[in-house]
């Protein structure tokens, strides 16, 4: 059944051609990207960024942000929020990616994969989703990047349970499907939580997979 609803919830959404459409972006824009995207809006992300790169002539890489003055950064990505946090962390993986891996990230594509995920979470504040991220959307790795929208479906339509942390959920999912639908799967996801499995409210009469979910933890549907 799990299978099912995952199936279904992939069709529905039907993410293939914004997929297709993405803006491919190098391993450190992708994590530059992703850094700017915590605890805000995708609007406010893609707007930090872009205003990063408009500070810096376009030049979004290890060693012009390792050098970089980090009061500038602030400036620019303000509209991300939390901007001194983010400025001085941006600050701190460049100098590290450009001093010490010589801005190389040839690594998430070689290295066995719980190799290269270890080295970027041991980048400082970067966590599991981040390194997942870069090692799916970029290295077409094998791993599912885990969110707080597929946290909540898997628990709430039974997947996993309510005390499942991130590798548990992420295994849960990457045991059911082949490893070319990883990345599908993970927008597909993104896309339903945003737009019918919502956090408060989720909008049960519209969902496609209402008459097989259990409904965990929804007190309160539309």
């Amino acid at each position: 059944m799990s299978l099912e609803m995952l199936e279904i919830i992939a069709k529905e959404m039907n993410v293939a051609e914004h997929i297709r459409n993405w803006k491919q972006y190098s391993p450190f824009e992708t994590l530059i990207r992703t850094i700017l995207s915590q605890n805000t809006t995708d609007k406010n992300a893609f707007a930090a960024f872009d205003n990063l790169k408009a500070k810096f002539n376009n030049q979004i890489n290890p060693e012009t942000l390792a050098y970089a003055d980090t009061a500038k950064i602030q400036d620019a990505i303000r509209v991300a929020g939390l901007h001194n946090q983010k400025s001085q962390r941006i600050k701190e993986v460049s100098k590290i990616i450009y001093f010490n891996w010589k801005s190389d990230f040839s690594f998430i594509y070689k290295a066995p994969l719980q190799n290269a995920r270890k080295k970027l979470t041991e980048l400082p504040g970067i966590g599991k989703k981040t390194a997942d991220v870069l090692l799916n959307f970029c290295a077409k790795r094998p791993i599912l990047p885990v969110d707080t929208h597929i946290t909540r479906i898997s628990k709430r339509i039974g997947l996993v349970s309510e005390k499942a942390k991130y590798d548990e959920i992420r295994h849960s999912i990457e045991a059911l499907i082949p490893n070319d639908k990883i990345l599908y799967i993970h927008v597909a996801l993104i896309f339903f939580g945003r737009k019918i499995c919502k956090a408060t409210v989720p909008i049960c009469s519209s969902c496609p997979i209402n008459h097989l979910c259990p409904k965990n933890g929804v007190k309160k549907s539309k």
